[in-house]
């Protein structure tokens, strides 16, 4: 015999009043097993609470790995640049700078190569040229300019190659010179934006530069040639 919970108060209060033992008994424990069911709270089951960093995906080890690892990238960053500049510094500390120049007093004309930089000039290639062709003869460029019957040779003009040498910071060279006379002042005159001398140097740390006596102007260069 079974009996629905709301009724329950009622029938049990019959049972006790007719003093039905047996049927008291049978109802009386069907009556509490469905109220202790209808009034018993379920279980709920409840879950650890999550840290918002973790359900990210993230963690204090991953937090501290990447930022081991951007230390490590400004670290190495800032070295690069250290070494950058300490190689700037000192290649700075040694730059050479060739001039050459042409002049006159009244002595006479002269050719001067002169290095205004820093440091040691290494001279890797030097040309002279005339409309611009190599004249490797210097008594053959004179003739090509003033013609045999005024030509001069090295018994009046005096001549230096400083090639493959070694030009110093402050040190001066004279190329070329000659005194006056009337062969010579012909000479200046027709060659005049003629005759050009080319020069091509290194410094100690290998950076190369070439100029010449027409443009004045030392021009970087990958490599002498």
């Amino acid at each position: 015999m079974k009996v629905k919970a709301k009724r329950c108060r009622f029938i049990l209060l019959v049972v006790l009043h007719y003093n039905l033992h047996a049927m008291r008994v049978h109802l009386l424990g069907q009556c509490l097993e469905r109220y202790v069911t209808r009034t018993e709270a379920p279980e709920v089951e409840t879950k650890p609470a999550v840290n918002p960093v973790y359900r990210r995906g993230f963690d204090l080890n991953s937090i501290a790995t990447i930022g081991a690892v951007i230390l490590s990238i400004v670290a190495i960053s800032i070295s690069v640049l250290e070494v950058s500049t300490m190689r700037t510094h000192q290649r700075a500390s040694v730059w050479p700078y060739l001039e050459i120049s042409q002049g006159y007093n009244q002595d006479g004309f002269r050719m001067t190569l002169e290095n205004k930089g820093v440091g040691p000039a290494l001279i890797k290639r030097f040309e002279m040229t005339l409309d611009g062709k190599s004249a490797p003869d210097l008594d053959k460029m004179i003739i090509d300019v003033v013609g045999e019957e005024n030509a001069f040779s090295y018994d009046l003009y005096g001549s230096n190659n400083p090639s493959n040498g070694v030009i110093s910071a402050g040190e001066s060279v004279r190329l070329f010179g000659v005194p006056w006379e009337d062969r010579t002042r012909l000479f200046t005159q027709r060659a005049n934006n003629r005759v050009n001398i080319i020069a091509c140097y290194c410094s100690i740390h290998d950076q190369c530069w070439q100029t010449s006596m027409l443009t004045n102007e030392a021009t970087e260069v990958k490599a002498c040639k």
